[in-house]
C-alpha cells in the first residue's frame, strides 16, 4: 500500500498507463487506430523535491511546464499535422482543423507565456519564442528583470516587450 504522496502518484500513474493499454489493445481488436484520435496529456508536472519544491507550479523549471503530449491514431494527414502542436494552446485549433476542413488549416502559435504565482500575483515569467529561444523574468512591483541574460540584448528587449504587451492586451 502507498504511503507516501509521491508513492500515490506513482500508484495512479500506473493505474492510468494499465487503463491506456486496454484502449488501445480495444482499438487493435477492432482496427479502429485510423478512425481514432487519442490526445494524452497533463497540466503540468508535479514537484517532488526537485530543487527543494513540492507540489505544484511551485517553479518555471522544464519538469513542471513540459507536459506530455501525446497524439496517437489517426489518418497520415492528422498525425502531420499534430507534429506541429507545441502546447496545450495548440490543441483546440488542431482538433478544429481537424472537425472543419474547409477551415484555413491548423498553425501551431509562435509564443508561449509561462507565469509562476506566488498567492495573488505573478512573480516570475518565461517567454518562449517560436520554441526555441526561452527568456526568464522577474516581475517585482510591476517592473520585470531578465534572469540569467542581459537585459541591453535586443532578443531580450523584445521578449520583455511581447510579454508587457500579452500583459497589458490580458489585464482585467
Amino acid at each position: 500500500m502507498a504511503e507516501t504522496n509521491y508513492e500515490r502518484y506513482l500508484v495512479s500513474i500506473g493505474l492510468f498507463d494499465r487503463q491506456l493499454a486496454r484502449l488501445f489493445e480495444a482499438l487493435d481488436a477492432a482496427d479502429q487506430w485510423k478512425n481514432t484520435l487519442v490526445i494524452v496529456t497533463s497540466d503540468h508536472g508535479e514537484g517532488f523535491q526537485e530543487n527543494g519544491i513540492v507540489g505544484h507550479a511551485g517553479a518555471l523549471t522544464d519538469y513542471q511546464t513540459h507536459v506530455p503530449l501525446l497524439v496517437l491514431g489517426g489518418s497520415e494527414l492528422m498525425q502531420k499535422q499534430a507534429s506541429k502542436l507545441n502546447s496545450h494552446l495548440d490543441i483546440r485549433p488542431y482538433i478544429n482543423s481537424i472537425l472543419q476542413p474547409s477551415s484555413l488549416g491548423f498553425e501551431a502559435s509562435q509564443t508561449q507565456f509561462l507565469a509562476r504565482c506566488d498567492y495573488d500575483y505573478p512573480d516570475e515569467f518565461i517567454v518562449e519564442t517560436g520554441g526555441a529561444s526561452r527568456y526568464r523574468f522577474a516581475y517585482d512591483d510591476g517592473y520585470l528583470h531578465p534572469l540569467g541574460a542581459d537585459p541591453n540584448d535586443p532578443e531580450v528587449r523584445d521578449a520583455a516587450l511581447i510579454l508587457l504587451e500579452r500583459l497589458r492586451r490580458d489585464a482585467p
